[in-house]
C-alpha cells in the first residue's frame, strides 16, 4: 500500500478533527482501571524514593505523569482536573479506600546521546519541569546500568512504564510485571497497556495537556531523531497542500494503532 494516496489516507486518518468534549464510556473506564492499579501499587511503598517513573517527553510518559499527579494531589488534597473530571462523573471516591502514604516521586529520563536526541524533546522536558515543579533525573549511560545502580544503590523497588500491548515485545504483558530475566529485580507498572493510540490523543486532547510540538509536525513515535520521520500517513495529498501550509497533519488525527510506528525508520 502506497500511503501517499488519498484513498489510503482517509482509511487511516481523520482530515477534520473536533477536539473531545467529554470521554468516551471505554476510556473513562480504562482510566478508572489504571488509577486503581496505581493505587493499588502505591499503597505497598514506604517512601516515595522507591518509586520511579520512566519519562521521555512522549505522549505514554505525558499521560502516566498525569495518571501518577492525580493521585498524589488527591493525597494532597489539591485541585487536580483528572480527579475534578472523575468527581463530575459520579466517580471521585474511586481512590478513597486505598491508603496512599506517599505523593511524590522520582522522574527519569534514559536519554540517547545528545546527537540522537531531538532538541525539541529536550527543550519540551526543561520547560515540563518548570511548569510541575518537578526535577527530571537525566541518565545517558545503559539503560541496565542504570537500573542496577537505582535498584542497588537508591533502593528503587518499582518503576511504572508506558509500554502499551501494539508496543514491540508488549503483547504479552500483564499490569504488574516483575522485571525480566538477567535485570534488576523491581516491578514493572503498565498503567496505560489496554489504551489505544487513539485514546492516549483522546485524554491528552480532552484535558488539552501541552505536548511536544513534533506531534504537531506528523511525528506519531519518537525515538532516535537519525531513525524517526514523520508519518507518511499522516502526509496531506497534493489537492490538501493547495488550502495548507503544514504539509502533515498532526498526530493525533491518525486513527490506527497499527501505524503508529511507522514514524520509525526500520
Amino acid at each position: 500500500m502506497d500511503p501517499e494516496s488519498s484513498e489510503v489516507q482517509e482509511d487511516f486518518i481523520l482530515t477534520t478533527y473536533t477536539p473531545p468534549t467529554t470521554l468516551s464510556e471505554s476510556l473513562k473506564g480504562k482510566l478508572i482501571s489504571s488509577l486503581k492499579l496505581l493505587a493499588e501499587c502505591f499503597e505497598k511503598l514506604e517512601s516515595p524514593d522507591q518509586l520511579v517513573l520512566g519519562f521521555n517527553g512522549g505522549k505514554d510518559s505525558i499521560v502516566m505523569f498525569h495518571l501518577v499527579r492525580a493521585i498524589f494531589n488527591y493525597v494532597l488534597q489539591r485541585d487536580d482536573p483528572v480527579i475534578s473530571y472523575l468527581q463530575s462523573c459520579g466517580e471521585g471516591d474511586l481512590l478513597h479506600s486505598f491508603n496512599v502514604e506517599i505523593s511524590s516521586c522520582r522522574y527519569i529520563f534514559f536519554q540517547f546521546l545528545e546527537e540522537e536526541e531531538f532538541p525539541e524533546v529536550i527543550s519540551y522536558c526543561d520547560i515540563f519541569e518548570k511548569e510541575f515543579d518537578i526535577s527530571i533525573e537525566k541518565f545517558t549511560g545503559k539503560m541496565k546500568d542504570d537500573l542496577t545502580s537505582l535498584v542497588d544503590n537508591d533502593r528503587v523497588t518499582t518503576v511504572i512504564v508506558g509500554n502499551r500491548r501494539t508496543d514491540p515485545y508488549s503483547e504479552h504483558l500483564k499490569p504488574v510485571d516483575p522485571s525480566s530475566e538477567g535485570w534488576p529485580d523491581f516491578m514493572r507498572i503498565h498503567p496505560l497497556l489496554d489504551w489505544s493510540y487513539v485514546e492516549i490523543w483522546e485524554f491528552l486532547n480532552y484535558f488539552k495537556f501541552e505536548v511536544c510540538c513534533l506531534y504537531e509536525q506528523g511525528y506519531t513515535s519518537l525515538g532516535r531523531m537519525h531513525k524517526t520521520q514523520k508519518n507518511p500517513y499522516l502526509r496531506r495529498s497534493s489537492e490538501e497542500l493547495r488550502d495548507s501550509q503544514a504539509e502533515y497533519y498532526p498526530a493525533w488525527h491518525l486513527t490506527d494503532d497499527l501505524k503508529e510506528r511507522e514514524s520509525r525508520i526500520k
